[in-house]
């Protein structure tokens, strides 16, 4: 699949890049080979493949948790769910950089339409 310039553009203006026309040139050469390579995946038959051993299933009902499971990498397993104590407000504001009335104080970084 081919990426035009005006799809390109689109996807700089969607990443709020400024591009050149020689860099819009770039990303849609270098978008149009990705897209060449997961369609070459895609392709593939995996059918006859197990999922890694590391995977946990998707949907929580496919396989009941253990007991004993722990969130590792090594077994992939999930950990029981359990609440834990969190941070109180002050706790949590102690850390900020700056705090207003009561809670974290952000620079704005949404524009206004």
């Amino acid at each position: 699949m081919s990426i035009t310039r005006e799809q390109a553009e689109h996807v700089a203006h969607l990443a709020r890049l400024t591009l050149t026309p020689a860099e819009l040139d770039r990303l849609g050469a270098e978008l149009s080979q990705i897209l060449e390579y997961m369609g070459q995946l895609a392709e593939l038959d995996v059918a006859h493949l197990d999922a890694p051993p590391s995977a946990t299933p998707l949907d929580p009902l496919d396989e009941p948790p253990r007991a004993d499971a722990s969130l590792t990498a090594a077994s992939g397993a999930l950990r029981e769910d359990t609440p834990q104590p969190g941070l109180s407000r002050e706790q949590a504001l102690a850390e900020a950089p700056r705090a207003v009335s009561g809670s974290f104080a952000v620079p704005r970084f949404v524009e206004e339409p």
